[in-house]
Parts: C-alpha cells; structure tokens; sequence
C-alpha cells in the first residue's frame, strides 16, 4: 500500500529525497478499458535556453541524441571518437540542469559535481566560454531585471522585481541576489510554461473532440492523460505531434 511504501521511499530508495517516478506511478489506477499515458519534454529548459539565447554550439547541443555526452564533449574536449565518461557526463547534466537557474559556484559544489568551489568555479568558467551567447543572454536578463525592474520572455509574459531601498544593506544584498536569479530562470521557466500551457489547450480539445480520452494533471513539462484503451496508440501519437508543435 501506499502508506507502507513510503518508509521505504523515504528512507531506502530515495535520491536526492524523491521518490522514485516509475514508484509513484505504480500507486495510480484507471477505470475498466482506461490507460494513463505520461509524456514530457525532454530536456526543455536546456532547449529553450540555447534556442533564445541563439548560442549555434548549444543548439548542436541539444539537437544530439545525447545532450548530456555532447555536453561533456564540447566542455571537456573529448573526440568524436571517444567514449565519454558516465561521470563526466553526469556532471554535464548537473551542470546544465543548473545553469538556467543561475547557480553558483558554492551551488554547484555542495550538488557535488566539484571537489572544490574553485574547480566548481573554473566548471562555470569553462561552459561559459564554451557558450558564449548563453552567458550574454544570462546577464542581459539580470541587466534588465535591474535596471528596468522587469524582464519579459519570447511570448510577451513579464515578470516585475521589487529591489527594496529603505532598508538593511543585508536586505538589499539579498534581495539583488535572488532577483539576478530569477531574472536568469524567468524566461527559460515561463517559456517552458507557456508551451505546456498552449499544448494542454489543442490536447484539450482533440481529446474533447474525439472522445478518445481526457486530461489528468500536468506536473511543470509533463502531461498526465487518460486515454481509451482501445485508441490509445492513434491519441498518444496525435498527443506527442501537438505536444512537438506547441
């Protein structure tokens, strides 16, 4: 049961503190002749950050059929030919899962990808210089944080920061900090929203129109359907061309 397996979740499986996903999956049911389909993006935040900043290595990139190797590739200058690292590669993803939401070096080190805050640094030094455009993109986006006191992504959606004047130098230093980071993450998350958003719409309606299933539940890129057992393979490959178009 569920509440016998969460001891376990918490205590045996758990990485980084989360259960495991095929886990919690295995906790839901549908009805008599229903199927859930799960779907994501994949890697979308790494997608849309080498797409809007327009940086042409990261695009190469994240058109690999394994983002995460190339990554390593293009950062530790690895042949063609040669085999990656499962470790390097591991810290490749670490590293550009983290880099949108503007980590540190301190942040990349207690993630354990660096033996040091200084190796974690030069780590940060090396991406940038291997991407250049994304760097740009990064600190254009805090530039305007701080200066116009918003940042606005491709679909027009703004985020407003409040950078609080009457108060400790304390306060200030902490406020500028967590606003260079979201102004960093704001147009990489909320496009990443936006897309969900407008999938979830155009699904929406063919499952309605076709009744061929409905929505579940979206969790951040994921969408969560319920579909007819027996069309389930014509509306999953309809779902995945809308979600791919959105």
């Amino acid at each position: 049961s569920l509440h016998d397996a969460l001891p376990i979740c918490n205590n045996k499986v758990a990485i980084s503190g989360n259960c495991p996903p095929d886990m919690i999956k295995s906790f839901l049911t549908t009805d008599e002749g229903k199927i859930l389909m799960f779907a994501d993006y994949s890697a979308v935040e790494s997608r849309i950050l080498a797409y809007v900043s327009g940086d042409e290595n990261f695009i190469e990139v994240v058109n690999a059929k394994d983002i995460h190797s190339e990554n390593a590739r293009k950062i530790w200058n690895i042949p063609p030919d040669s085999p990656v690292d499962p470790e390097l590669r591991r810290r490749a993803k670490v590293l550009s899962f983290s880099i949108p939401y503007g980590v540190s070096a301190v942040g990349l080190y207690n993630r354990g990808i660096a033996a040091s805050v200084d190796e974690a640094q030069a780590l940060l030094d090396d991406f940038f210089r291997k991407y250049p455009k994304v760097e740009k993109f990064l600190k254009t986006a805090i530039a305007e944080a701080l200066t116009r006191g918003y940042t606005q992504n491709p679909y027009g959606r703004i985020r407003w920061y409040d950078i609080p004047k009457r108060v400790s130098e304390e306060e200030i230093r902490q406020a500028l900090s967590a606003a260079k980071r979201q102004a960093q993450n704001f147009g990489i998350q909320s496009t990443s929203a936006d897309i969900t958003k407008h999938a979830l719409v155009t699904i929406n309606e063919y499952l309605l129109d076709t009744g061929y299933g409905n929505l579940i539940l979206t969790i951040h890129d994921s969408i969560i359907a319920e579909l007819n057992y027996e069309t389930a393979g014509e509306a999953a490959s309809m779902i995945k061309k809308l979600m791919e178009n959105s």
